[in-house]
């Protein structure tokens, strides 16, 4: 277990970078992996779509 840390600016997209670049680097260290967390991730987000509040323009 590990955790993914940022400072504060994440989105699904760079949490989808991260967790893409964590399997890359399981896979390249020949860890099998049950499954795909990143296209569990990308259905996850697909499934739940964020709701971002439009702000004015200046």
């Amino acid at each position: 277990m590990f955790r993914i840390g940022h400072l504060g600016d994440c989105n699904d997209l760079t949490l989808l970078a991260a967790l893409s670049g964590c399997e890359m680097g399981l896979r390249l260290a020949g860890v099998k992996l049950a499954g795909s967390g990143v296209q569990a991730a990308m259905d996850y987000f697909s499934s739940h779509a964020a709701v971002v509040p439009l702000r004015k323009a200046a």
